[in-house]
């Protein structure tokens, strides 16, 4: 993308090298170690978002008491942790091509090996027409099309 964008401004403006004046933001999908050694190298002014800056702050070291905290304050305000059936609250079947859901419709798997959190997880969605008419419909997922189950 550096390149493309220096060959672009040569087009439109100048032989000038862009990144000269300019600085780069990125997000956070491009924060590999071989792109920051490359701005580095190339003297480029640039600041990538890095997602794992937290956990290596030693100031966010004790975010986990906050989020307790936080979660014990929703409970107390709406009664409920997450406002949705968990996955506990859905029965797997053995051969996991399916799962049944509280109101007993069949889900089916959309997905295998699945990473959500740094853990492996089927993924699996309802029929529309179930969830569309299903009297769980308020307390259940926030797209009730849509499911996850982490594995143990």
């Amino acid at each position: 993308m550096v390149e493309g964008t220096r060959e672009n401004f040569r087009e439109i403006c100048s032989e000038e090298d862009v990144f000269e004046t300019a600085k780069l933001a990125a997000d956070s999908g491009f924060h590999t170690e071989a792109n920051v050694k490359m701005l580095m190298e190339e003297g480029i002014d640039g600041y990538v978002a890095d997602t794992q800056f937290r956990k290596r702050d030693p100031r966010f070291a004790g975010v986990e008491k906050y989020k307790e905290r936080s979660y014990k304050e929703h409970t107390e305000h709406y009664g409920t942790t997450t406002g949705m059936y968990r996955v506990k609250d859905f029965t797997m079947s053995e051969d996991n091509t399916h799962c049944i859901c509280p109101a007993g419709k069949r889900m089916y798997r959309t997905g295998s090996n699945v990473m959500i959190r740094g853990k492996r997880a089927f993924k699996f969605r309802g029929r529309k027409t179930d969830c569309l008419a299903c009297e769980y419909r308020e307390e259940c997922l926030r797209t009730p099309e849509q499911m996850l189950i982490t594995l143990p």
